[in-house]
């Protein structure tokens, strides 16, 4: 599922695997970069943080990789994608 998480005092817009039973949702993808000036404001305590590398992740035996919501109007994420090969990518889009 899509959420936000505080991870080490930093807030990322990831998706998300929650498990039945644990105290806190484990991020599996954190977006790239969140939408500019409303989400990621670089300058405010409690912005959105954002990453250089979205390394893929296995799941149900199968090599995934998920480009979040702003990130798919971007070069650089597809471009991690061709390099990194994935067999299934995940194109979530937030309710902002």
């Amino acid at each position: 599922m899509g959420a936000s998480v505080k991870d080490d005092e930093e807030l990322w817009d990831t998706v998300t695997l929650v498990k039945q039973g644990a105290a806190n949702p484990e991020a599996l993808f954190k977006a790239v970069l969140p939408v500019p000036l409303s989400m990621w404001t670089p300058w405010a305590r409690d912005d959105y943080n954002a990453t250089v590398w979205q390394p893929m992740q296995r799941i149900a035996n199968l090599e995934v990789m998920a480009v979040i919501c702003y990130d798919q109007l971007l070069v650089w994420p597809w471009l991690e994608a061709l390099w990194q090969k994935p067999e299934v990518i995940i194109a979530p889009s937030n309710g902002w």
